[in-house]
């Protein structure tokens, strides 16, 4: 799911004019208060092959993605910078992935 969320958020950036996109985990979705993660890509796997690895593999075109750990009071925070798409679409396992077309360039529901 993760890949889908890169593809979707750097193809997205691009279409909404954005340089970057950024995906957030330890911040509840519907109030933005900081309520912390367990997070930890460090240690995730898939395939037997560590996350970073394996998400640059699946991703056509490749981007430099980066991981960044913010220690607060209430929790971790891990944040997920995304380059926006640049002459062609991001792939994720060979498709194209956008945000759901209900949400406008700010994030926001319509």
């Amino acid at each position: 799911m993760i890949g889908e969320y890169i593809s979707a958020l750097s193809n997205s950036a691009a279409l909404c004019e954005r340089p970057k996109a950024y995906l957030v985990w330890g911040v509840d979705d519907a109030t933005y208060k900081i309520v912390g993660t367990e997070f930890q890509y460090r240690k995730m796997k898939k395939e037997n092959e560590e996350l970073e690895a394996w998400l640059s593999r699946m991703l056509s075109l490749r981007i430099n993605f980066r991981f960044f750990e913010v220690p607060m009071d209430e929790g971790m925070v891990v944040l997920m910078e995304i380059p926006c798409a640049e002459k062609q679409p991001v792939q994720f396992a060979g498709g194209e992935y956008l945000i759901p077309h209900h949400m406008n360039c700010d994030g926001k529901s319509e």
